[in-house]
């Protein structure tokens, strides 16, 4: 059963799919476990963080250069930086799920807000 943080996340990248948001949340916290945005030293953390999947190092490394590649990159993109806003200012209305708190959902919104 998906949990109430995974709800949320997906609700944040509605329109992509489980395995990009997947590789998002990887790519976050191998940079943050090796504090460096180098893709060749991020590929070393895959296997540990991808516990019960053993993979080659060539393809996590391909991995992650196929999640950079992403064919709706700026969407992507947008999504991620709208996420931080709404992460660091709660309250702010998102699509059909407005954010009280960080990960605390209260459904539906007021009103929607589409901030460019």
């Amino acid at each position: 059963m998906p949990t109430p943080e995974w709800k949320t996340i997906k609700a944040l990248f509605a329109g992509f799919h489980t395995p990009t948001i997947r590789n998002l949340l990887l790519l976050v916290e191998a940079i943050i476990e090796k504090r460096t945005t180098n893709l060749n030293k991020l590929k070393d953390a895959l296997p540990r963080l991808l516990e019960g999947h053993p993979s080659a190092t060539a393809s996590n490394y391909m991995r992650l250069v196929r999640f950079f590649k992403h064919k709706r990159r700026n969407l992507l993109i947008e999504r991620i930086l709208e996420a931080n806003l709404r992460l660091l200012r709660p309250g702010i209305p998102f699509g059909d799920v407005f954010l009280v708190r960080p990960f605390y959902l209260i459904t539906p919104p007021a009103r929607s807000v589409t901030l460019r």
